[in-house]
Order: structure tokens, then sequence, then C-alpha cells
């Protein structure tokens, strides 16, 4: 059989025809839920190497190397190593591709290939939300996965400019632009590599002065001195290989060392002020309508059953119950609206004096035309057990194409492509919590993902960060984890424990230094309570008095000095050679 295989003639395909072949494959699988995107690609990896079917395209291969590596790192994945390796094939492929039209061709490639991985859940999003059929779907996301590969394009093309006009190495033109690519790219086409080493404690430490760019940037040198490292072993002297090597070795070791100190430094005592949350995960359904009154009632009657047993099954009594996003379609200060819940909140509260903290709707007092679709805020209550409205609390950062529509005044036909697209209105204000023990920061769904936004709420005087969100609109697969690492880097970059409720999972308590104890997290689509001891912190960490500092006005100036020195440092010698 294999020597009947290795006989076959390959199909000869250019690397451009497999590669849009191969883009439109993964396309399509999305629309079959096919989630993890380093399979498919190791299994055309395998395809162009053992030339079966088509020929041998190492320029391929090498992309196909690098995204299954940054796939494989992604937090839904784990293999948090994979991201240490994950620039040295691409670095490879910039190395012998000269014409920087294909360099940016082959950096787009990547980023698709990572971008289908990584976020696959988008599709999902659009199908569940917007009710709209697969298939009609997938242009929507093949556009959204464009804009989030066009970065890799940018780094590709930026590296192979820049090292084709100096004599900078390679790997470290590579390991920075990368990082800078990164950085300077706005939101919501941002990846971030810093997630891929959530789950490791030790390593993210750095990020209370850096952020996740310090964490990326450092990430992205371990790359590019490795590959300069393989590089150098076909070269001599073959010493130069073992100490970049070393070199490398050394970046992580002082991360680790750095972080075991705060991972120190930063635990939390017993002895320590401290304040007991609990919080319920109900698994409500996404969408209720207003005349569902037996779904209504099933979900009161669940809301009910879990925040008792939230204050009667745990060892000590909570000081606050917290109910996620999505847990009920109320407004507590309009209780006309759904007052099936208004009646659960009630009834909690005749039987236990824990003060509730909840997302709700609020309804403006604004006239309207008749026409008008109804506008409304995403809000979040304080109530505490006499019924009285303690705070409260507008979401600030709305989620486009979910809780608003761009442009809609001018492009009114995005309102008939997306009909299910509310109208929500954005706060204005960001305002603590307080109540409870402490003030805390309150943050409603993707708020969490805005480092500097969530870096001046906590500078406002919050002690601790409370997170509701419901992901279930986003499946099971990948979103919950990629959503959960971001509320670790929060909690280490604020140094603030950071208290996640969700719908339906992950919900978790993490401790200022980005750890989540044994018992303190959830499962996904896991209908249940949690509850934990939460220590308010009043540290003021580097990163949160002066935010990205370091690589806005440190590194990137320094990089665009030397590079521009280096560039007419070249220059001038080639001018020197030709006369």
């Amino acid at each position: 059989m294999s020597k009947l295989l290795r006989a076959t003639t390959p199909i000869r395909l250019s690397e451009k025809t497999i590669a849009l072949v191969w883009l439109g494959f993964r396309l399509l699988l999305i629309s079959f839920s096919i989630r993890y995107g380093v399979f498919l690609d190791a299994l055309l990896c395998v395809l162009l190497l053992s030339r079966v079917i088509v020929p041998r395209q190492l320029n391929l291969i090498l992309l196909l190397l690098s995204s299954m590596l940054i796939q494989a790192a992604d937090p839904a994945f784990g293999v948090f190593a994979a991201i240490w390796f994950s620039l040295i094939p691409a670095c490879f492929l910039i190395q012998r591709t000269p014409r920087l039209r294909s360099l940016f061709g082959y950096g787009l490639f990547l980023g698709l290939l990572v971008s289908m991985g990584i976020f696959s859940w988008l599709y999902e999003a659009m199908v569940v939300f917007w009710e709209v059929p697969g298939l009609l779907a997938l242009p929507v996301f093949g556009l959204l996965v464009f804009l989030l590969a066009l970065p890799y394009g940018v780094f590709t093309l930026l590296t192979g400019m820049i090292h084709s006009r100096t004599d900078i190495p390679l790997g470290f033109v590579a390991a920075v632009v990368f990082a800078l690519v990164e950085f300077w790219t706005p939101y919501p086409v941002k990846g971030q590599w810093a997630l891929a080493q959530t789950w490791v404690p030790a390593l993210i430490q750095v990020s209370d002065l850096a952020g996740m760019p310090g964490v990326t940037l450092l990430l992205a040198l371990v790359n590019g001195l490795l590959f300069e490292s393989v590089r150098a072993m076909w070269q001599k002297p073959r010493s130069r290989a073992a100490r970049l090597a070393m070199v490398a070795v050394c970046i992580l070791l002082a991360q680790v060392i750095y972080g075991l100190w705060c991972l120190q430094a930063y635990e939390p005592h017993q002895s320590d002020p401290s304040i007991r949350v609990a919080m319920i995960q109900p698994v409500s359904p996404l969408k209720v309508l207003n005349s569902d009154g037996e779904t209504k009632k099933e979900i009161a009657d669940t809301l009910l059953a879990l925040s008792l047993a939230a204050v009667t099954q745990f060892d000590s009594t909570p000081d606050l119950l917290i109910w996620p996003e999505g847990a009920a379609p109320v407004s507590y200060q309009s209780p006309a609206f759904n007052s099936e819940f208004i009646d659960v909140i009630r009834d909690f509260h005749a039987r236990s004096p824990v003060p509730l903290f909840i997302q709700d709707i609020e309804f403006p007092n604004v006239s309207r035309e008749p026409h008008e679709r109804i506008r409304y805020y995403n809000h979040t209550s304080l109530i505490q057990s006499d019924g009285t409205l303690q705070a409260g609390y507008r979401k600030n950062c709305l989620l486009p194409m979910a809780e608003y529509l761009p442009w809609e005044r001018s492009l009114p036909l995005l309102r008939k492509c997306f009909p299910q697209t509310r109208s929500l209105l954005p706060g204005t204000e960001m305002k603590l919590i307080e109540g409870v023990g402490s003030p805390f920061v309150p943050l409603v769904c993707y708020e969490l993902v805005f480092s500097d936004f969530v870096r001046r709420f906590v500078r406002k005087g919050g002690t601790y960060i409370v997170n509701v969100t419901n992901d279930r609109w986003y499946g099971v697969d990948q979103q919950p984890y990629q959503h959960l690492a971001y509320a670790v880097f929060r909690a280490v970059e604020n140094r603030r424990p950071v208290v996640r409720a969700t719908n339906s999972g992950i919900s978790a308590f993490v401790d200022s230094r980005g750890v989540i104890r044994k018992g303190e997290r959830t499962h996904i689509m896991q209908r249940t309570a949690l509850s934990a001891t939460v220590y308010p912190s009043n540290t003021k960490s580097f990163y949160s008095r002066y935010g990205d500092l370091i690589l806005k006005w440190g590194v990137t100036p320094l990089v665009l000095i030397v590079f521009t020195l280096r560039l007419r440092i070249a220059k001038k010698a080639k001018a020197k050679g030709i006369s």
C-alpha cells in the first residue's frame, strides 16, 4: 500500500491554488461546527510532506507549522509552550522570500488560518444571535477573519522590508515588529499572544509592569532568539547558537523568577480583610419572549433555588450574591416589566438578608416616535435586602453588531440585514459600586477585554472587580476559555481579585495573582452555585498607574530610532559601494 501511495503522481497545483482551496475548505467546515483548525492544518501539512496528492510546498508547510503552534497555544487548547516556537517557521519563510508582495500574501494566509481556528466561535455567535442561516453567515465570518488576519500580513511585510534594508538580525526584527504590530492594532481586530501563557501564573506576573503587550514582547523575543540559534547551528562558530539559546532561556528564567516572587508577595492571607461572595450559574435560555409565561416561570424557579442554595449550602453565609448577565430579562427600576423576576428577588430577600448584585435593563425616561425602536441601558444593580436600590452602573463599552449597529443612521439597510441587533444606549460614567464591604468595579461582558478601560476604572478606588457576562452566545469550545483568560490578566495587571459570574460558564474566582484555586471555578453549561472568600486590595501596580507606558513611550520610540539609524547606515554604505 505504501509503495502504491509513493508511486501516485501528485496533482500539479500552485501554492496559491492550494492555499485558496484550503481556505475555502476550512471556511466551509466552520459551518459544520468543526472547531480546532490545528488538526485540519496538520492534515494538510502531512499531505504536503508525503507528496501523495499534491507536490511538496515548503513555504506552505512553514506557514502551516506556525499556524498549528499558535492555535495549539490558545487558552482553550492549552499547549502553552507551543507559543515559544510559533514564529520560527514564519521567520524561515521570510528569510527565503525576497518579494515583498509575496510576503504580505503569506502573512495574510497565516493570519487567516489562525483566525479561523481561534475565532471560530464568531460564526456560531452570528448564527445563534442574528439567526442568520449558516451559509449566509459564512461571507460575514470570512470578512471578520480577513480583518483579524491583516496584522499578520503587515508583520511579514514590515519584517521583510526592514531586514532586507538593514543588517539587523532577522529574528530580532521579527520579534519587535510582531510585538509592536499587535500592540498598535486597534480593537476589535486585535489578537493577543499573551493569552497563551494564562494557565502558567509564574509567566504572566510581569504584566503588572507592562501588561499583556509586555508578555507578548518577551514571547516574541524568545521566538526570535531561538530562530537565530537554529540558523546559527549551520554557521561557524557554532558556539553562537548555544549563546543565543541561552539568552532565550534567561528571558524565560527571569520571567519565572519575578513571577515566583510575585506569587509569594501577593498571596492573600486569612488575616487580611475579606468578604464572602457567592454567585449562581443558571444556564438561562438566550432568548425569552415576554409572552412565554411557562419559560419565565422555569427560569424564576431556577434562580430562586440556586440563590437559596448559594447562601445555605456553603460553610458561611455570603456578604454578596451575584446573578450573571442574562440570568433573567428583568428591569428592577421598572417592576411591571417581567414582574415574575421581581417577585423572585423579593421572595429571596424574604428568606435571606444577603444583598444581591444583578444585571438588568434600565429604560430611560425619554420620549420617542412610534416607529422608533425601544432603546435602553445594559445596567447592573445592587439591591439591599429591604429592596432598596443601593447603587447601579450603566455599561460603557457596548458590543458592536450585538448591542448596537454602527453607522445605523447613515446605512439604514444594516437594520434590515441584522434585525436582531439591539439598540442599547452607552453609559458615560465609570461608577463604582459601594455598599458591600469596600467598593468594587462592575464590568459587564466584554468590558473586561479592554485593559486601559479597566485600569482607569480601578484607579477610581475599586478594590476588586466583578464581571457579569453571558457567554452562551458563543458556544462551548473556545470563547469561554479566552474570556476567562482576560479575567486572569486583568487581575494580575491591577493586582485586584476578579469575581467572574457567567450565565453558562466558565464562572470563577481569580485572586490578585491570576490564580484560580481548586473548586473555585465552574464547568461550561453546569447549572450550579459557587462561593469563595475574596480579599479586596488597594495595591497600586505600575501598570494600573501608568498603563502601557513601557511599550508606548519606551519600546516603540527606541525601536523606531534604532531602525531609522540602521536604515541610514545601510543606505550610506550602499551609496559608497556604488561610488
